[in-house]
């Protein structure tokens, strides 16, 4: 049997264009969503209030947040408290995801940093009878060079202060560091032996444990600018698999966003609310 074939032309063309694109599109769409349909495994500070507390089973804005995610995601959001050498599994790609801040990292540019889930404003925790109330960041630098020494500020070991390690390292502010925020409170309170004239904390973590543990927020005021603002972000390597579970990860967390539910968690841990409390 022959025949011939019968050129497309006209509207049948254009209809078979359509078609064509529209079963691309969908070919598109279902090799995403294959892509997001596994497991994605990360880690969070063993005990940073309010983004993550300490307890049976963990609590906090990251736990939470990520369960929210997973409600939306075509794939499952696992993580837990840092484990060791958590750096060295991301690189090797047995973690995919970290959370911090890309004005923490030295090497930022060898990472992909998603959209901010909130912000961390770092502010000085001061005795209320202190020699000075300060106003400014500029205002403590003067205070510290006109004194016999550089002020004592005590921060945490490891952290990274952006605004106020240049002071440190050029000596016209002291650090001191220890290994929790109780312990830097705890020093500043004790002017006679703790040797710590200032705490410089997150704004959030002094919020919080001030709300769950009032004594320790006796007789301290927190100073009335902000020493350093900051993004808290999801961390992921700087791989092809990488930008793709940042990109799919910022949309996630816009719909957060746009719902209300991030603000909600973040509600949750401001310390008016039980966490405890079923949302």
């Amino acid at each position: 049997m022959t025949g011939t074939l019968t050129p497309i032309v006209g509207g049948n063309q254009e209809r078979v264009t359509r078609v064509l694109r529209a079963l691309f599109l969908w070919l598109v769409l279902l090799g995403t969503a294959t892509c997001y349909a596994h497991e994605l495994k990360g880690a969070y500070p063993d005990h940073f209030p309010p983004f993550s507390i300490a307890a049976e089973p963990m609590q906090g804005i990251i736990p939470d947040m990520l369960r929210a995610l997973n409600r939306t995601s075509d794939h499952a959001y696992v993580a837990a408290p840092y484990a060791r050498q958590s750096i060295k599994l991301l690189a090797e790609g047995q973690l995919d995801f970290l959370f911090d801040s890309q004005n923490w990292c030295k090497d930022e540019d060898n990472y992909y940093w998603s959209q901010p889930i909130a912000y961390i404003h770092d502010v000085l925790i001061l005795r209320e009878d202190a020699d000075h109330p300060f106003s400014s960041l500029e205002e403590l630098v003067a205070f510290s060079q006109a004194k016999e020494r550089p002020l004592v500020v005590a921060g945490r070991y490891e952290y990274v202060y952006p605004s106020l390690d240049p002071l440190f390292a050029q000596a016209q502010l002291t650090r001191k560091n220890f290994y929790s925020d109780l312990n830097m409170i705890k020093a500043l309170q004790d002017a006679e032996h703790g040797g710590v004239e200032a705490v410089v904390m997150a704004e959030r973590v002094f919020d919080y444990l001030a709300a769950k543990n009032p004594h320790i927020a006796k007789n301290l005021v927190k100073s009335s600018f902000k020493v350093h603002s900051t993004p808290y972000q999801f961390r992921f390597p700087r791989t092809d698999s990488g930008k793709i579970n940042m990109m799919y990860t910022n949309r996630l967390l816009s719909q957060l966003q746009t719902s209300g539910s991030l603000e909600d968690i973040i509600d949750k841990y401001s310390g008016a609310e039980d966490p405890d409390k079923k949302p």
